[in-house]
């Protein structure tokens, strides 16, 4: 558990006033340590994607084969970002299921 002080819209801290918050930490698996990479991957390129289309789009402001193929992979990136996205919240559901059977 840790507390954190709240702060006001100034960023003055809040007299008497503090958030409690529990911090679970867990080593990664192998077996998830590759699918997490892969996600890391994925969020990097997709960054370098965002910003390459941006450039079309603020620069050139007209349809190009390059840009396409850029916006497709884009999109295929997007998806799969999604399917893993899902596949850890499965596993992380899957933990808290069977973590809540030993703690009952």
């Amino acid at each position: 558990f840790r507390s954190v002080p709240l702060k006001n819209g100034y960023s003055e801290d809040i007299e008497l006033a503090s958030l409690l918050v529990h911090c679970e930490m867990q080593q990664v698996l192998e077996s998830e340590e590759e699918l997490y990479s892969s996600c890391r991957q994925l969020r990097k390129r997709q960054e370098e994607l965002n910003t390459q289309l941006f450039l079309y789009d603020s620069h050139m402001n007209l349809r190009n084969p390059n840009r396409d193929a850029i916006l497709k992979e884009f999109n295929v990136n997007e998806h799969k970002l999604h399917i893993y996205q899902e596949t850890c919240n499965r596993r992380l559901k899957e933990k808290k299921v069977s973590n809540s059977k030993f703690y009952s």
